[in-house]
Order: structure tokens, then C-alpha cells, then sequence
């Protein structure tokens, strides 16, 4: 088994110029996971932004952009690849 390995996301969101808003990413992993298995990476924007475009990065590599539903949340499904560094 590996530790699930860390993951960056970005999330992009455009607002009014007059006005700045800040967005917090909150991202969960299994704890642990078995090389080949498929996860689910499960997320949240907050506060709350409906129907944003959460691109996931594997080592700086985009693999998905999940939408978020409309309380914030989103899910994103990804093979285990190697270990956790």
C-alpha cells in the first residue's frame, strides 16, 4: 500500500475588477491506497461557488476538471499511479 500522494489544485474564478473576492480549496484523499486502484478526490470550494471549473494537477500535470455542484462540492475519480513523495 501507498500513502495517497498529495495532490495541487487551481481554482480560476473572474470577478468584477472593482471588487476582490477570496476563495478557500479544501481537498480530501484516501488515507491509503494500492497501486492501480482508482480513488475519489473529493473537494470544496468555500465559500460556495456554483458550477466552478476545478482543474487537478499530478505533478504539474492537468488530469481532470471536475465542476462544482451547486453547494461547492466536487468529485474527481483518478488512478494511483506511484507512491506518495
Amino acid at each position: 500500500m501507498y500513502a495517497a500522494w498529495p495532490f495541487a489544485s487551481s481554482l480560476f474564478a473572474f470577478a468584477p475588477a472593482a471588487h476582490a473576492f477570496a476563495f478557500s480549496l479544501e481537498l480530501a484523499a484516501p488515507t491509503s491506497a494500492t497501486y492501480g486502484d482508482t480513488i475519489l478526490l473529493r473537494g470544496r470550494v468555500v465559500p460556495t461557488l456554483a458550477d466552478a471549473a476545478v482543474t487537478v494537477f499530478r505533478d504539474g500535470v492537468a488530469i481532470g476538471t471536475p465542476t462544482t455542484s451547486a453547494d461547492g462540492t466536487f468529485g474527481f475519480r483518478t488512478k494511483v499511479e506511484g507512491p506518495a513523495v
